[in-house]
């Protein structure tokens, strides 16, 4: 997968939770709408009851929507690191016979394991393996 792939594929759960939180805190705002406002205020404010004020909850999460994905895709982009060709290791020639042939995956894995080179310059497991 390329770089922009696994930072969308890492990014969807946290964009999920950020349009969740969103929708809950406009539906929240709306049902509580009639407790407001609280304290001297309330005796003169005329408008008691249900109010949704489009401005405030639509334009208000909409901006905080755009904003916290917008972070949340920069985060996603930083997290993940561009993989580098070279270190990717080959797998052995018995192990790859092994996958090719179809034989279940513990024997794959096993061969994989048994014969494939350590990352670095110490090759002794491998050669330990191979003369045992």
């Amino acid at each position: 997968m390329r770089r922009a792939e696994v930072a969308l594929a890492c990014g969807l759960g946290g964009v999920g939770a950020v349009i969740v939180g969103i929708l809950a805190a406009i539906g929240c705002a709306a049902a509580l709408s009639p407790l407001g406002p609280v304290g001297p205020v309330r005796a003169i404010d005329p408008a008691r009851g249900f109010f949704f004020d489009t401005t405030v909850l639509i334009g208000g999460g909409a901006t905080l929507l755009l904003l916290l994905i917008a972070l949340t895709a920069w985060i996603s982009w930083h997290t993940v690191k561009a993989v580098d060709s070279s270190l990717v290791q080959r797998s052995s020639t018995v192990a790859a016979i092994a996958v090719s042939l179809g034989l279940p995956t513990t024997v794959a894995l096993g061969a994989t394991y048994a014969l494939d080179a350590v990352p670095g310059r110490n090759r002794m497991a491998v050669r330990a393996n191979v003369l045992g």
